[in-house]
């Protein structure tokens, strides 16, 4: 099937599936999404961009269900052949889903971001990854922060266990010995 066809049926067909009221279908249709992109990332055509705004638009949608849907995308996302696609064009999105006020969406971000711990996947070791982790290792909800205390106790090397924070806290000061001297 060439890129126009699918563009013109398959594309439409997808995302309204990701829309779908059964959250099964929802949950099916959201992991193909990663093959429709794939589809269209060679195309020199503008189908590559409007596939990646509708990706993206998931993440902003008012519909909690839609923002779960695109954490569920990203899952496979982030396995692109291409890491810097999604670093551009889906991280922020990612990030901005952690923090959602529906619980529910923040346990599939922490359900994502295990499975991609447990893979390695390229963003094991992204900064602004490990700072979301360490974030909601805090957070309200106790299945979140089980999980994220999971990903740091099992997946993180010491170095990426220490908070940012901390990091940013003793940047530029002198340590002192017991004495009260500095080092």
């Amino acid at each position: 099937m060439g890129t126009q066809m699918t563009f013109a049926f398959i594309v439409p067909i997808s995302f309204t599936l990701c829309n779908d009221v059964v959250s099964i279908v929802r949950n099916q249709a959201s992991k193909k999404i990663y093959a429709l992109l794939v589809r269209v990332l060679d195309e020199s055509s503008g189908y590559r961009g409007a596939v990646i705004e509708q990706i993206q638009h998931f993440s902003t949608l008012n519909k909690f269900s839609h923002r779960q849907a695109f954490a569920r995308m990203c899952k496979r996302l982030m396995l692109l052949p291409e890491p810097t696609l999604f670093e551009e064009h889906f991280l922020e999105g990612l990030l901005r889903v952690a923090r959602d006020p529906i619980p529910n969406v923040r346990i599939t971000v922490a359900e994502v971001l295990l499975s991609h711990f447990k893979k390695n996947g390229p963003f094991a070791r992204h900064p602004k990854i490990l700072e979301t982790v360490h974030d909601m290792a805090s957070d309200k909800s106790k299945e979140v922060q089980k999980i994220m205390n999971h990903i740091l106790s099992e997946h993180c090397r010491e170095e990426d266990q220490k908070p940012r924070s901390m990091e940013i806290e003793n940047e530029g000061h002198q340590s002192l010995s017991p004495d009260g001297k500095t080092e």
